[in-house]
């Protein structure tokens, strides 16, 4: 039987799985509210804040998310010594 691919969880989803604050999050990332308002929303935002704010809710709750294991869309960075 035919069964549709799994998805991702989004950062909204898990936030609330864990019950994490908003505010709380932002001091732990030492990110503004705004980007993880952004976040939760699914705006694309920087490589290094979705890493930052990732690596916070995982001290936070004891978890081990990754950015490939989750929907958490960032901007992808152009690194010059790539090219």
């Amino acid at each position: 039987m035919w069964q549709p691919p799994e998805q991702k969880p989004t950062f909204y989803q898990l936030r609330l799985a864990h019950g994490v604050s908003l505010l709380k999050l932002a001091q732990a990332s030492n990110r503004h509210p705004f980007v993880i308002w952004d976040i939760l929303l699914g705006r694309e935002v920087e490589l290094a804040d979705a890493i930052q704010v990732l690596g916070a809710f995982n001290e936070l709750c004891g978890t081990h998310y990754t950015l490939e294991q989750i929907k958490l869309p960032y901007k992808q960075t152009n690194d010059p010594a790539s090219s």
